[in-house]
């Protein structure tokens, strides 16, 4: 009896210690296609905030991405613009990529998600977050 409570107490200080060695990774959540489209854009910026949303500026960004891959980017939150992005736009695919810290923002797999996105859209809250996580 004894030994089994030792078992038991030594495999959870191992479990303890593995948790506290990893770090936050991104989050990424994709919908539509897997594979990138290859499309023609035109350049545009839409400068929106302190509000609604406005569903002709999200339209007009899907217009410049011309049916490519819409990412929406964020250092937390949930993937709630997907369903609404996808319902106004036809695009290839629609994508939230949560960047929840500095180290994060670093991986190469991020950057390279960022790059392959037609459309970047930076979604709003704390913006001291973004300048903190993302300098």
């Amino acid at each position: 009896m004894k030994l089994a409570s030792v078992l038991f107490l030594c495999l959870m200080c191992c479990i303890d210690a593995s948790a506290i060695g990893r770090s936050a990774s991104y989050k990424y959540k994709r919908l539509g296609s897997e594979l990138d489209a290859q499309t023609r854009t035109e350049p545009g910026v839409a400068m929106m905030g302190g509000g609604t949303d406005l569903d002709e500026a999200f339209r007009w960004l899907c217009g410049k991405g011309n049916g490519g891959d819409f990412l929406i980017v964020r250092a937390a939150g949930k993937d709630d613009y997907n369903k609404y992005v996808n319902k106004l736009c036809q695009m290839n695919s629609v994508a939230t990529l949560i960047i929840p810290n500095r180290k994060v923002a670093q991986d190469p797999r991020v950057a390279q998600i960022i790059r392959k996105a037609t459309v970047v859209f930076i979604a709003g809250g704390d913006q001291a977050r973004y300048i903190n996580f993302w300098k």
